[in-house]
C-alpha cells in the first residue's frame, strides 16, 4: 500500500467542512443559472438559435481569457477571501440581473454581459477552491479531500440540471436567477469560516513575470507535462463525443428519446460513484495506476459505444457511466498530485492552466467534432473521439506517471 494513502480513519481537517460545502452551494447556485438564463433569453427576450451561440460562447470565454490572471490573483491574496468576494459578487449580479429582467430593462446584450461576468466568477471560485484545500488538509489527506470536493461537484452536475428545471416550471426563470442568488450569497458566508493563517512560501516574482511562472513550471514537470497533454487530449475527444452523441444515438444505435435520457443520466451517476469509490480505490492502487485508471477507463468507455461494438440502451448507458467514472478517478487522482508537487506560491497559476487546457480543448473539440460530423457523417466523429481516447491513454501511460507508488515520490 502507498504511503501516502489516507486511512479509512482520516479526514480532512476542521476548517476544511465550510469550503466543501459552500463549494456544493456555489456549484448548485451555477447549474441553476446555467438553466435559467438561457430561458431568460428565449422566453423574454425572444433569442434565436445565433443568440443563443452567442450567449453560450459569453458563458465560456472568461476561463480562456481569465484564468491565468485568476491563478496569479489567488496565488498573491487570501484565498478565502477571494473566493467569498467572488460569490458575493455573483450573489449582487445575480439580483440586479433579475431585477433588469423584472423590471423590463434586460436586454440580449445586457444578459450576455451577465453570462460572461458569472462565468468569471465561477472561474474564481473554481481556481481559488482547488489552490485552497492544501492549506486545510494535512498532506496524507488530499486524496480524501479532493475526492469530497468532485463529490459536491459531481452531484450539483448531476443533479442541478434536473433540479433546475423542476424550479424552472414551479417558478419564473427571473425567479430562479433569484434563488441561485441566495445560494451563492450562503456559499459566500460560509467559505469565509474556511481561512487560515498561511505563510507566503517562495521568493516573489515581479508582477509582469507571474504570468509565465505557471507555465515554466508545468512544462518543465516531468509528471505536470504528460498530465496536461493528456487533459487536453481528453477534453478535445470529450467535446467531439458529446458535439454528436445524441445525433449518433438516435440514428445510428436507433435509441429513443427516453433511452437517452437514461444514457446521458448514468454519466452523471458515473461520476457520482466515482466521486464516492475514488478515496476507497485509491487507497488500494499506486498513486500513479489511480491516475491513469481514468484515461483507461474512459477508452473502454468510448469504445463500448463505438461503431464496432454498437449496442442498445443498457450498453449505452454502461458506456457513458465509464465516461463519468474515469473521468472522475483522474481528476481526484491529478489534483492530488498537482497539489502534491506543485509550490504554494503558484499552486494557483498552476491548477489555473488546467482549467485553461479544459476549456480551450473542449471549444476546439466541438468546432472539430461539427466539422467532421458535417463532412463525413456522425460514425466518423465518433471514430475521431475514439482515436483522441486512445491518443490520450497512450500518452500518460509513456510518461513517468504510472510507475508513481506514492505522490511524493514525485517530488524526488
Amino acid at each position: 500500500m502507498s504511503d501516502t494513502s489516507v486511512a479509512s480513519t482520516s479526514r480532512p481537517a476542521a476548517p476544511f467542512a465550510p469550503l466543501w460545502i459552500s463549494a456544493a452551494l456555489a456549484h448548485g447556485a451555477d447549474q441553476i443559472a446555467f438553466a435559467a438564463i438561457p430561458l431568460v433569453a428565449v422566453l423574454l427576450l425572444g433569442a434565436d438559435a445565433a443568440d443563443m451561440g452567442a450567449l453560450n460562447m459569453l458563458q465560456t470565454l472568461p476561463w480562456l481569457l481569465l484564468a491565468l490572471p485568476v491563478g496569479v490573483l489567488v496565488d498573491r491574496l487570501d484565498r478565502a477571501k477571494v473566493m467569498a468576494a467572488s460569490e458575493a459578487a455573483r450573489a449582487a449580479l445575480l439580483a440586479l440581473g433579475a431585477g433588469f429582467a423584472w423590471a423590463g430593462w434586460l436586454s440580449l446584450p445586457l444578459l450576455g454581459a451577465l453570462g460572461f461576468a458569472l462565468a468569471a466568477t465561477t472561474c474564481v471560485f473554481s481556481v481559488g477552491a482547488q489552490a485552497h484545500v492544501p492549506s486545510l488538509v494535512p498532506r496524507e489527506a488530499l486524496a480524501a479531500a479532493n475526492a469530497r470536493m468532485e463529490l459536491a461537484r459531481a452531484g450539483a452536475t448531476a443533479a442541478g440540471p434536473a433540479l433546475a428545471g423542476l424550479l424552472l416550471s414551479i417558478v419564473t426563470p427571473v425567479a430562479a436567477l433569484l434563488i441561485s442568488g441566495v445560494l451563492s450569497a450562503a456559499a459566500a458566508k460560509l467559505v469565509r469560516q474556511a481561512r487560515v493563517a498561511v505563510a507566503a512560501g517562495g521568493k516573489r516574482l515581479p508582477r509582469w513575470r507571474e504570468l509565465g511562472a505557471g507555465l515554466s513550471f508545468v512544462a518543465r514537470d516531468r509528471h505536470l507535462r504528460p498530465i496536461a497533454i493528456t487533459a487536453m487530449g481528453w477534453a478535445i475527444s470529450w467535446s467531439i463525443l458529446v458535439t454528436v452523441l445524441v445525433l449518433y444515438a438516435g440514428r445510428t444505435l436507433g435509441l429513443s428519446a427516453a433511452a437517452i435520457g437514461v444514457m446521458l443520466a448514468a454519466n452523471g451517476a458515473g461520476m457520482i460513484v466515482a466521486a464516492l469509490t475514488a478515496g476507497h480505490v485509491g487507497r488500494r492502487m499506486p498513486a500513479g495506476l489511480f491516475i491513469a485508471s481514468g484515461p483507461a477507463i474512459s477508452v473502454a468507455g468510448v469504445l463500448m459505444v463505438s461503431p464496432l461494438v454498437g449496442g442498445g440502451v443498457v450498453q449505452a448507458a454502461v458506456a457513458m457511466f465509464l465516461l463519468g467514472l474515469g473521468p472522475m478517478y483522474w481528476t481526484v487522482g491529478q489534483t492530488t498530485l498537482r497539489q502534491t508537487v506543485t509550490p504554494p506560491w503558484i499552486l494557483g497559476q498552476v491548477i489555473a492552466i488546467q482549467f485553461l487546457i479544459q476549456y480551450g480543448s473542449r471549444f476546439i473539440g466541438a468546432l472539430a467534432g461539427g466539422l467532421i460530423g458535417s463532412a463525413y457523417g456522425v460514425e466518423a466523429a465518433i471514430w475521431a473521439a475514439t482515436a483522441g481516447f486512445s491518443i490520450q491513454l497512450a500518452t500518460i501511460l509513456c510518461s513517468a506517471v504510472p510507475s508513481l507508488r506514492a505522490y511524493e515520490d514525485a517530488l524526488t
